[in-house]
């Protein structure tokens, strides 16, 4: 939560993409619960944004890396931090214990 608010504040992430991270952790942690075919059906539905573009939920994921090469002959890489995907990680793990 701590770091999704970071992300927030430093404009990494917007508040459209903290709903739809909740509503997918959510809907994820009842598909463990119950395994109906519907709740899966949502969770594809759903992924569907991520696979096409990010900025359209809202995140701006961070470049650790840009455009590295290891040699004069190897191609040249980015690597960028994800917080989606630990944001519903970390929203599955919450929703998991029992209060």
């Amino acid at each position: 939560m701590l770091s999704f608010l970071f992300a927030l504040f430093f404009d990494r992430a917007s508040v459209v993409s903290f709903v739809y991270t909740a509503v997918v952790g959510f809907i994820v942690y009842c598909y463990y619960q119950k395994k109906s075919l519907l709740l899966l059906f949502l969770i594809l539905v759903l992924s569907i944004p991520l696979i096409f573009h990010f900025s359209v939920i809202g995140f701006d994921n961070y470049k650790y890396l840009d455009s590295v090469r290891l040699s004069e002959d190897a191609t040249p890489y980015s690597l960028y931090f994800n917080l989606d995907k630990t944001a519903v990680g970390i929203f599955v793990i919450a929703f998991s214990f029992k209060i």
